[in-house]
């Protein structure tokens, strides 16, 4: 419990002195007797950055400890994934990393809480883009994947070529103070673990076979009968 409330506090406190800097900032701006507009903006843009990252965070606390039930619906997977895309398309621009995306044609619609598994896609690419950006000396193109599972589940893996856990074993899944990256959310991969389970699926991270960096996966049911 240590352990979780250190890394929580570390986690929340990262985007929020990011805010105060950059209000700061912008009020400087907006103050000059030339106001900075442009640079304003774009001050702004960081601000909304940071609280983004804030509310995720909190959000995932609030699904891993809550009882409250799962928003439950049917919906597609494919189609969660390419929003998802769409909002991380920010990222890429900025750290010039691209995600490509592989999709299967044949996936069963599946029952979840939708937001709470774009959150885990959201957390798993930031965490792979960030380690991307990083190595200058490796590709800087991550693979998101879809397909269909024997018994009728899906399954969604993020293949990068950076990032490298050390070791790889249970214990990255289990430790809720286990970080995937320097400035990433520090409870990222025990939440995510956590959402997934209540998900009836698993999740599970591999290092890349014979190639520099790592895949996570993760495997839920689909509808019976799609």
């Amino acid at each position: 419990m240590f352990a979780l409330a250190a890394s929580v506090a570390h986690e929340i406190s990262q985007p929020l002195s990011g805010l105060i800097a950059n209000t700061d900032t912008c009020l400087r701006m907006l103050a000059a007797t030339q106001p900075d507009i442009t640079g304003a903006q774009g001050t702004v843009r960081r601000m909304l950055r940071d609280l983004s990252r804030a509310s995720e965070l909190i959000a995932r606390l609030r699904a891993m400890f809550g009882e409250q039930e799962l928003a439950l619906e049917s919906f597609d997977l494919n189609a969660a994934v390419r929003e998802v895309i769409l909002v991380s398309s920010a990222d890429q621009t900025r750290s010039a990393v691209f995600i490509a995306s592989v999709l299967a044609d044949d996936l069963p619609q599946i029952v979840g809480d939708r937001r709470q598994l774009q959150l885990i896609i959201v957390n798993l690419i930031r965490h792979a883009v960030t380690a991307t950006q990083a190595a200058t000396d490796r590709g800087r193109e991550l693979l998101l994947r879809t397909e269909r599972e024997a018994g009728n589940r899906v399954r969604l893996t993020l293949r990068d070529a950076a990032l490298e856990l050390s070791p790889l074993t249970a214990e990255a899944l289990s430790c809720a103070a286990h970080t995937m990256a320097s400035d990433g959310m520090g409870i990222g991969l025990f939440v995510s673990r956590s959402i997934i389970e209540r998900h009836r699926g698993h999740l599970w991270v591999e290092r890349n076979a014979g190639v520099p960096g790592t895949t996570f996966s993760f495997s839920i049911p689909g509808i019976a009968g799609d």
